[in-house]
């Protein structure tokens, strides 16, 4: 087997959790303080997400299973100590991508970050900082009983199931 590569981008964060491939084909990875999201299907950078202040460290998509078809979730964890819950609603969409919250995680900058389906209803997200703590974060929403109205209403609707309110911090491990 021959392995060409189709692609080489420059300023992509050394670090090991700073690239995710998601279920809905696109890759998220940290370039500086902004992070990057490539589409394999065109060979091209389709987005840049801009707002942390510090560099990108690790990012981690959101399971698909949860969203209505052509939504996706993706957390970022930067030097700035904060985790940021980014919507992607298309390229059909002005803007396409969106920042919806912003979790104040840590007292140092996020280092990792990992997200599992408890059910239907139910995330947990794990983030790590140098501060040494392990941060969970409870998220009940109901995304998957209101696909219908989150297509017609995608930007209020993915506010309401994902911005601050909807993440419960737990106590630090």
């Amino acid at each position: 087997m021959q392995l060409t590569p189709t692609f080489t981008s420059v300023g992509v964060n050394r670090v090991v959790n700073t690239l995710d491939w998601g279920s809905n084909g696109l890759i998220a990875y940290g370039g500086h303080w902004i992070v990057c999201i490539y589409d394999p299907e065109v060979a091209a950078v389709v987005g840049t997400l801009t707002g942390h202040k510090g560099q990108v460290n690790c990012v981690k998509w959101l399971p698909q299973s949860v969203f209505p078809p052509g939504v996706s979730l993706l957390l970022s964890g930067a030097a700035d100590n904060n985790v940021r819950v980014w919507a992607w609603y298309g390229q059909q969409h002005n803007p396409p991508w969106r920042c919806i919250t912003e979790l104040k995680a840590h007292q140092s900058p996020v280092t990792s970050l990992a997200v599992q389906e408890l059910n239907p209803h139910t995330l947990l997200l794990a983030s790590t900082s140098g501060d040494p703590q392990l941060q969970l974060w409870h998220c009940h929403h109901s995304a998957g009983q209101r696909q219908q109205q989150l297509q017609q209403q995608q930007a209020d609707g993915l506010d309401s199931q994902f911005g601050p309110a909807a993440w419960q911090q737990l106590p630090p491990l």
